[in-house]
């Protein structure tokens, strides 16, 4: 399976943040996803999300590997921090 890579603002105020969309809500355009910047799960509203460059979508691609852990890692992080009873 082929992930899909979305910008947002960086929290930074460095560009582009690189994030692996995890899940997508049609009815309101927001995705859930991996932001490599900071490391955690965030909710991305319909108008915050940024297509990126080419070269930064390959790059993202190029080193999914890299990343592969740390995704999981923050995944486990948000499900205990958002569990719900």
């Amino acid at each position: 399976m082929k992930h899909v890579y979305i910008g947002k603002k960086s929290a930074r105020g460095n560009g582009i943040a690189i994030c692996m969309v995890i899940d997508s809500d049609i009815a309101t355009g927001s995705a859930t996803v991996y932001n490599r910047e900071t490391d955690r799960i965030e909710v991305v509203a319909y108008n915050e999300k940024h297509t990126l460059w080419v070269g930064v979508r390959k790059l993202a691609e190029d080193t999914e590997s890299e990343f592969a852990e740390k995704v999981e890692l923050a995944l486990a992080r948000y499900e205990a921090e958002n569990y719900v009873k």
